[in-house]
C-alpha cells in the first residue's frame, strides 16, 4: 500500500509540471488504452502524470451523461440535438432549414461531438477556448510565426492589411435573404419554390425541389426545376401551368409569378491557409466572403488576392478580395455551389508599407504589381512625409538593394516579394511663410508673413503691442541663414517703434523675442516662516515692509514672540575682489500687534530676504494624560510642568481603590513622530535580514505600553522607577486578581489559581504539563505592568502570563493528505471506468 501511494503521488508531483490535456485527448486516450488491455488502475496513474484534473474528467462524464451528446468511435458520425432534445438528420430538409445553419461546422471525421458544439456565426474555433491558449496552435503555425493576425517578418510581429476583417464579432457577412429572388439564382434539391397565380385564377403554391430535382404539381404531375435558374423555371413552369390556367396568350386571363421560399442550404469545402479548414454547411445565397468568415478568415500567410473556387475538379474562378474591401467590387459575391471548395493558397508577395504612410503594415502583392497599387492600399502618404518619391528596400540573394522610385515611375516600378517602402519623412517643420513672436506681447504666438505683416513693426503691432513690463531697449530676432544655421541680431527695439531708426524687413521663419524687465533685472520672492497662519513664498514689491509681509501671511499665530523677529538678507557685492567668511546679514526688530515698534527706521525688504517670526518662549500648549482603572478619580489630567512624574500624578488622582492592583499599573504612550522616523529606518537597514512584516506592523501601531514599577516609584518619587511623562500617556491600574494564565505549547492552556510561592513548573503541570513540541529552554512570563522575564526561574505574581513557545515545524505529510492521494485516485479510477464502458457501447 506504501508503495502505491508513493507511485500516485510521484504522478500527482508530475501533473503540477504537465500541460493540461484537451477533453478529446483524453477520452482517446482512454478508449485506446482500454482496447490495448491497460487495467482501470494503470490508466488512473497514467492520466495523473499528463496533468489531468479530477474537475477535467468529471465534466466529461457530465457531458456524456446528460444525453444531450452521444459518445461515438472516432471513426464514427455525431448526432445532434434540438432544443427539445429530439434527434434531427444533419441534412435538413428545404421546408426546416434557415439561415440559422449558416457558418455551422461539419463535424470533421476525427473529432468527438462535444469537441465541436454548434457554434455563433463568424466564430472559427473547432475547440473550447481557454485562459491559456485562445486558439491551439498546429507545429506548422508556430514554425511559420503566426500569432492571430500578425506575421513574424523580419524579426518583428506585423499585421497583414485586410485579415483582421474576419475577426470582427460584429461583421458576419450574411447573405441578404430579404432581398428580390434573384433571377440566375440556380435552383436545386431543398429550394422551395412559390407560384403566385392571380386575375380570373387565384392560386399560391409552396413546392419544395425533391432530392431528384423535381417539384410535384397536383394534376399536372412533375416538373424538372433543378440546374434551371429562377427565370428559366418561371418560363417552363409558366408553359406547364398554361395548361390548366389561363396564363398566356393575348386572351390570358391570369398572370403567374415565380419567388423562392425557404433556400437549401449546401456543403462548401474551405480548405489552404485558413484558421479552420473543414466542410461548412451554409446558404445556397453565400459567397466566399460567408465560406472564409466561417472557417475563422485566412491564417498570416494566406493569400487574399488568389483565393480559388474549384468546381467539380476545376478552377471556375479565382477572386481577389483587395478588389471587395477597397473597391466593393462584387467578384467576392460570386455564389457558391453544393460542393464547391474554396482554396487559400500562401500569398505569392509580401510588401512591407512602413513609415511616411497612413496605414503602416503588411500589404499583399499580386506579380506585376506597381508602387501606386501599394501606396493606394495604404491611405496614401501621411501630411509630414514627401509624395515626390519613396525608397524601396530589397532582399536580393544575399545582399540587398535599396531604390529610390520617383513619382513619375511609380506606375511602372514592380515591386517583389519582401519589398520594404519607406516615405521620406520631413523631419523640420518648414514654412514658406512662418514668423513667431514671444515674450512681452499681448498676443504672442506664430503669424502668417506677407500681406500686412512684412516689417518687425508690423508684427509687434499684430500682436496687440508692448506689455507694460516689455524691456524695450534690446531685442532678439533670430533668423536662420542659407544653410539652415540660426543668427541672432540686437535690436533696439524702442529706437525702431519710435521711429528712430529704420523698421526691420522680416524673413520666413524669423523669430522676434522680448524680454520683460523682470528677466533682465529679477526681483526674487520674499519668504516667511515660523509662527504665522500662512508661511510661504510671496511675490517681492516694491517698499515692501515686515508689516506689509506679515499681512500677506495671513497674520500672526498665538504663541508668537513680539521682540523677536529676524530678517536674513543675502550678501551681494558686484565689486568685491576676495570671498567672505560671511554669507548673510540679519537683522532683528520688535513688533506689538503685527506693527513694528523698534528697529530699524522705514526698514524695507528686499527680494530674496528671509522673514522668521519667533515662538515666545514662555508660550506652551497645555498637555494631557490620562488615568484610568481602580483609581479613585480617574480622568484626563493637565500636566502642571514639563517634568512632572508618575507618582505626583498617581497622588492628584487620590491614589488606587481598594480594588486597585498596583504591581498591574501600567502606562500606554502614543507613538511620536520621531519614533516613528526611527521604526521605518529599522525597517530600511533590516529589511534584507530581518521580518520586515513584524516593523510594518510596529510602524502602523499608534500607541504601546511601557513597563513600569508603580510600587517602586511610590516609595521613591523622582527616581529611576519615577518615570517623566509625557503628553498622550494613560496610566492604567487593573483590578486585583488571583490567577496566572498558562499559554502555548502545553497540554490544557487555561487560567490557574495563585499560589503563593509556587514556581513555573507547578503552573506547567496544573495546565497538563509539556507538549513534546514544547521549547523548555525559551519560557518567559509577561507581567500586568508590561515587563517581561524569561526562564524557568522567572518570578510568578498574580496576573502574569506563563509562555511556552513551540519548536520549528518540520514539514512533514499528515496521514489526512496520504488519504487525500488515495481517496483522489480511487476517484479518477471510478470515473475512467465509467467513461471506457460508454465509450464501448
Amino acid at each position: 500500500m506504501k508503495r502505491l501511494f508513493t507511485i500516485v503521488l510521484a504522478a500527482l508531483m508530475t501533473c503540477l509540471a504537465s500541460a493540461q490535456m484537451t477533453d478529446q485527448a483524453i477520452v482517446s486516450y482512454i478508449k485506446q488504452s482500454v482496447e490495448n488491455g491497460k487495467s482501470q488502475n494503470q490508466i488512473a496513474k497514467e492520466l495523473l502524470a499528463k496533468g489531468v484534473s479530477t474537475e477535467q474528467l468529471q465534466k466529461i462524464l457530465k457531458m456524456y451523461q446528460s444525453g444531450g451528446l452521444n459518445p461515438m468511435t472516432a471513426s464514427g458520425s455525431a448526432t445532434i440535438h434540438n432544443d427539445k432534445n429530439e434527434p434531427r438528420s444533419e441534412v435538413s430538409t428545404a421546408s426546416s432549414t434557415r439561415l440559422r445553419d449558416i457558418g455551422t461546422k461539419t463535424e470533421p471525421q476525427d473529432s468527438l461531438p462535444f469537441m465541436n458544439e454548434k457554434r455563433d456565426l463568424g466564430e472559427s474555433e473547432p475547440f473550447p477556448k481557454t485562459e491559456s491558449e485562445p486558439f491551439p496552435k498546429t507545429n506548422t503555425e508556430i514554425n511559420m510565426g503566426r500569432v492571430d493576425n500578425a506575421l513574424l517578418w523580419k524579426g518583428k510581429k506585423i499585421p497583414v492589411y485586410g485579415h483582421d476583417i474576419f475577426g470582427s464579432g460584429r461583421l458576419t457577412f450574411e447573405p441578404n435573404v430579404n432581398m428580390p429572388t434573384p433571377s440566375d439564382y440556380v435552383l436545386g434539391p431543398g429550394d422551395e419554390v412559390i407560384i403566385d397565380v392571380w386575375g380570373v385564377n387565384e392560386i399560391t403554391l409552396h413546392e419544395a425541389v425533391s432530392p431528384d430535382g423535381k417539384i410535384y404539381i397536383e394534376q399536372i404531375g412533375p416538373v424538372d426545376v433543378a440546374g434551371l435558374t429562377v427565370k428559366q423555371a418561371s418560363g417552363k413552369l409558366k408553359s406547364v401551368l398554361s395548361q390548366k390556367y389561363s396564363l398566356s396568350g393575348p386572351d390570358a386571363e391570369s398572370q403567374m409569378s415565380v419567388t423562392l421560399g425557404n433556400i437549401r442550404t449546401i456543403n462548401v469545402n474551405v480548405i489552404g491557409e485558413v484558421k479552420t479548414p473543414g466542410t461548412y454547411r451554409l446558404s445556397s445565397l453565400s459567397s466566399v466572403m460567408n465560406a472564409l468568415y466561417s472557417a475563422g478568415g485566412v491564417t498570416p500567410i494566406g493569400s487574399l488576392r488568389a483565393v480559388q473556387i474549384a468546381r467539380g475538379g476545376k478552377i471556375m474562378a479565382v477572386v481577389d478580395l483587395y478588389d471587395f474591401i477597397f473597391e466593393g467590387s462584387s467578384a467576392a459575391s460570386v455564389p457558391l455551389r453544393d460542393g464547391d471548395a474554396i482554396i487559400v493558397p500562401t500569398y505569392s508577395a509580401m510588401v512591407e508599407m512602413g513609415e511616411g504612410f497612413k496605414r503602416p503594415m503588411l500589404y499583399e502583392a499580386i506579380p506585376g504589381e506597381s508602387v501606386e497599387a501599394i501606396v493606394r492600399y495604404a491611405g496614401g502618404f501621411t501630411s509630414n512625409a514627401s509624395d515626390s518619391e519613396v525608397s524601396v528596400s530589397r532582399l536580393d540573394g544575399n545582399e540587398g538593394k535599396m531604390f529610390t522610385v520617383k513619382k513619375s515611375d511609380f506606375n511602372t516600378f514592380k515591386l517583389c516579394d519582401g519589398d520594404v517602402l519607406t516615405g521620406y519623412i520631413n523631419e523640420t517643420d518648414v514654412y514658406e511663410n512662418r514668423i513667431e513672436i514671444k515674450g512681452s506681447v499681448l498676443r504672442p504666438g506664430v503669424y502668417a508673413l506677407g500681406g500686412e505683416i512684412a516689417t518687425l513693426r508690423q508684427l509687434v503691432e499684430h500682436a496687440g503691442g508692448l506689455l507694460e513690463d516689455a524691456f524695450t531697449a534690446r531685442a532678439q530676432l533670430v533668423r536662420e541663414k542659407a544653410d539652415r544655421s540660426l543668427e541672432v541680431s540686437a535690436i533696439a527695439l524702442n529706437e525702431v517703434l519710435n521711429g528712430k531708426e529704420a523698421d526691420v524687413l522680416l524673413r520666413k521663419n524669423d523669430i522676434l523675442i522680448i524680454s520683460n524687465v523682470n528677466e533682465i533685472n529679477p526681483k526674487g520672492d520674499i519668504s516667511i516662516s515660523g509662527y504665522v497662519a500662512n508661511p510661504g513664498d510671496y511675490e517681492y514689491a516694491e517698499g515692501m515692509s515686515i508689516e506689509d509681509i506679515i499681512m500677506l501671511a495671513g497674520g500672526l499665530k498665538d504663541g508668537a514672540s513680539s521682540i523677536r523677529v529676524d530678517i536674513a538678507r543675502r550678501l551681494y557685492n558686484d565689486k568685491s575682489t576676495a570671498a567672505s567668511d560671511t554669507i548673510s546679514s540679519i537683522f532683528t526688530c520688535d513688533i506689538e500687534d503685527g506693527m513694528m515698534v523698534s528697529g530699524t527706521p522705514e526698514f524695507t525688504l528686499q527680494p530674496y530676504d528671509v522673514v522668521s517670526v519667533r515662538k515666545s518662549p514662555t508660550y506652551v500648549e497645555q498637555k494631557r494624560v490620562l488615568v484610568s482603572g481602580e483609581m479613585t478619580f480617574p480622568g484626563e489630567y493637565t500636566l502642571i510642568k514639563n517634568n512632572e512624574r508618575l507618582s505626583e500624578l498617581y497622588n492628584r488622582a487620590g491614589g488606587a481603590t481598594s480594588n486597585g492592583y498596583i504591581n498591574g499599573a501600567t502606562v500606554r504612550r502614543k507613538l511620536s513622530e520621531d519614533e516613528r522616523i526611527l521604526r521605518m529606518n529599522l525597517l530600511a537597514a533590516g529589511k534584507n535580514r530581518i521580518d520586515t512584516t513584524d516593523i510594518q506592523k510596529l510602524i502602523k501601531m499608534e500607541s504601546y505600553l511601557i513597563g513600569i514599577n508603580l510600587e517602586k516609584a511610590l516609595s521613591e518619587p523622582g527616581g529611576e522607577y519615577d518615570i517623566l511623562l509625557r503628553d498622550g500617556d494613560e496610566l492604567i491600574v487593573p483590578e486585583i486578581t488571583n490567577t496566572v494564565s498558562v499559554q502555548g505549547d502545553v497540554f490544557y492552556p487555561n487560567s490557574i489559581s495563585y499560589v503563593e510561592g509556587k514556581s513555573i513548573k507547578y503552573y506547567v503541570r496544573q495546565a497538563g504539563g509539556f507538549t513534546t513540541d514544547a521549547k523548555r529552554s525559551q519560557v518567559f512570563v509577561v507581567y500586568m505592568n508590561g515587563q517581561v522575564s524569561s526562564g524557568m526561574n522567572s518570578e510568578v505574581i498574580p496576573g502574569c502570563e506563563i509562555y511556552v513557545p513551540s519548536r520549528p515545524e518540520h514539514k512533514k505529510m499528515s496521514m489526512g493528505e496520504w488519504m487525500s492521494i488515495g481517496t483522489t485516485a480511487a476517484s479518477l479510477t471510478t470515473m475512467i471506468a465509467t467513461i471506457a464502458n460508454l465509450i464501448k457501447k
